[in-house]
């Protein structure tokens, strides 16, 4: 009976290490999943930041080429005229 509950014992430990082994590797996958949430989060915002600015800058090229059509058109107007 004393070899059994030994072994028993013996089980129980390597059980423990395994559990705390476990819980050790899940909290680092979470650290890993919140740093890479945080990396997806900032790259998200850049590419925002990105497109928003790309936006602008086409709405201007159109307002520009927009203007320049408008004075071609005026002055194809007054040379008709």
């Amino acid at each position: 009976m004393r070899g059994l509950t030994h072994e028993q014992q013996k089980c129980l430990r390597s059980a423990s290490r395994q559990i705390e082994s476990h819980k050790f590797t899940e909290r680092l996958l979470h650290e890993q999943l919140d740093h890479a949430k945080k990396q997806l989060e900032k790259e998200e915002r850049s590419q925002h930041t990105l497109q928003t600015s790309l936006e602008r800058r086409m709405d201007r090229q159109e307002e520009t080429i927009k203007a320049k059509l408008d004075k071609q058109k005026m002055e194809l107007n007054a040379s008709v005229s």
